[in-house]
């Protein structure tokens, strides 16, 4: 067997130009749909040129493959979470924390103060559970939809809730990734935190006078008096509005706040959602069945699980509010993640991103020029 080659620049960069001339391409010819498929095909085909480089330099096909079957198996704890998500989503729709938590939103707060609240809020419940993800797979979801109600752009109601979540999880002493970063660094936990809030406060302070910014001055359009009653009576008529509806997410945030992985939390937050919709909202199960029985029953609730739900009250508003994709509103994304985990690892195996690495830091020759390549690369 030849001695592998350590590769040239050019080829170490070829995956990677391509890669971007394709995506480049998608985004002028597809727009936003270059997600649902072009930008998958132009990473593979990214990750093909690098397996080609990586041959032709001496390397065993089997161990390329190796590396790219490594970089997936890394991103499947990831992949089993967004397709828990998306259950969730749909049994919370059913058992009517959803539809809760946006009829009770609307009723309480208003698009001037909202996006403040919803940072906040994500903020706080990240902080006590150490999940910016599960944050924003419960409380998130629900917020998002109020803001919808409340006729906020969708955009900066998910900045929101990703800005406070994120804050909390970065602070959170049950965060896992907080956890990690100083005990692979050789840190201590609670200084890394210290550290961390050096830059995460005054993010947050930031993100916070442009939210209210937004909300008392740039101002979102403001939704009616007489739409929102109309949006809560909609809802109202169809789904059962009770303490109940909040059990599945106190479920959640009970299990992860003592320390339970975000998987198994998640999966018993979907279970619990299952339970109190065949206990507590029987008339809207009837009402989404076509027909009687628990096997029509059965069939709605593994409908919510797996694909769109849509509850349907006549009102176009409302009934994209109450609406969920299941796993299959996931299944694009997962597709992305494991298309681009197949290009990191073909990249990593044919020794392309250690080359690129390997010239990017010999520009580095302080602090300053360290963070212009970061930022850079």
């Amino acid at each position: 067997m030849a001695a592998t080659r350590p590769p040239h620049l050019w080829q170490a960069l070829l995956p990677l130009v391509l890669l971007i001339l394709l995506l480049v391409a998608n985004l002028q010819v597809f727009g936003d749909g270059s997600l649902g498929g072009p930008n998958q095909f132009a990473l593979l085909a990214g990750a093909a040129v690098a397996l080609v480089v990586g041959a032709a330099n001496g390397e065993r096909f089997s161990e390329l493959i190796d590396h790219v079957v490594r970089s997936i198996a890394t991103a499947v704890p990831g992949i089993l979470i967004l397709l828990l998500i998306g259950s969730l989503t749909g049994a919370w729709l059913l058992s009517g924390t959803v539809p809760a938590m946006i009829a009770h939103g609307v009723q309480l707060l208003s698009p001037r103060v909202f996006l403040v609240a919803t940072c906040l809020v994500c903020a706080v419940v990240s902080l006590a559970t150490g999940s910016s993800w599960s944050t924003a797979a419960t409380v998130g979801i629900a917020l998002i939809g109020v803001g919808r109600a409340l006729d906020l752009n969708e955009g900066l109601v998910a900045g929101a809730v990703i800005s406070g979540a994120y804050f909390g999880d970065k602070l959170s002493p049950l965060s896992d990734t907080t956890n990690l970063a100083p005990a692979v660094a050789g840190g201590e936990l609670f200084g890394h935190i210290r550290y961390m809030l050096n830059t995460t406060l005054p993010s947050m302070g930031i993100a916070l006078l442009l939210f209210g910014g937004i909300g008392l001055f740039g101002g979102p359009a403001k939704a009616s008096t007489a739409q929102l009653d109309q949006v809560v009576a909609a809802i109202r008529e169809h789904v059962h509005i009770g303490w109940y509806c909040y059990l599945p997410p106190v479920v959640v945030v009970v299990l992860i706040a003592r320390r339970m992985a975000a998987l198994p939390a998640l999966f018993i937050g979907t279970l619990a959602g299952l339970v109190v919709a065949v206990v507590f909202q029987a008339e809207l199960l009837e009402s989404l069945s076509a027909g009687t029985g628990w096997r029509e029953r059965y069939r709605v609730l593994m409908n919510a699980l797996v694909t769109r739900t849509e509850v349907v009250t006549g009102s176009p508003l409302v009934d994209e509010l109450l609406s969920a994709k299941g796993m299959a509103g996931m299944l694009e994304t997962v597709w992305l993640i494991v298309c681009a985990m197949t290009f990191g690892g073909a990249m990593e195996g044919a020794g392309l991103l250690q080359r690129i690495t390997r010239e990017v830091m010999r520009l580095v020759k302080g602090d300053g020029s360290l963070i212009a390549t970061t930022a850079a690369s």
